[in-house]
């Protein structure tokens, strides 16, 4: 079995757009580096990447360009199993909801 591990910083410059709060609005501050972390492990038979971004999103034709390049490596098994679409977007409101009840610490001027 062989594994690899990466970490590497994404943050952007002070400046850029930022997405969240309002429209328009940009980064004056860094509190902690954005980072991108990914896990590999291989088998020998087969390898899977795991990779985790600290980003609120990604463009869809960002998702759509990493699965065609996926499908030209190889192919994923899907067995079947119950769907958590409509409980994964419940689950996401409910946290939003809870975030936005909860008092914000204050940061240089900016609340998060």
């Amino acid at each position: 079995m062989k594994i690899a591990w990466f970490k590497k910083v994404i943050t952007p410059e002070l400046g850029t757009l930022i997405a969240g709060y309002t429209a328009g609005d940009v980064s004056v501050a860094k509190l902690d580096d954005l980072m991108v972390t990914g896990l590999c492990l291989d088998d020998g038979r087969s390898k899977s990447l795991l990779v985790s971004l600290d980003l609120l999103a990604l463009d869809g034709w960002y998702i759509r360009s990493l699965r065609e390049k996926c499908a030209r490596r190889g192919t994923v098994s899907r067995p079947s199993g119950p769907s958590a679409g409509g409980l994964a977007a419940k689950q996401l409101i409910a946290g939003w909801e809870k975030w936005f009840r909860e008092p914000k610490k204050n940061y240089g001027g900016r609340h998060v």
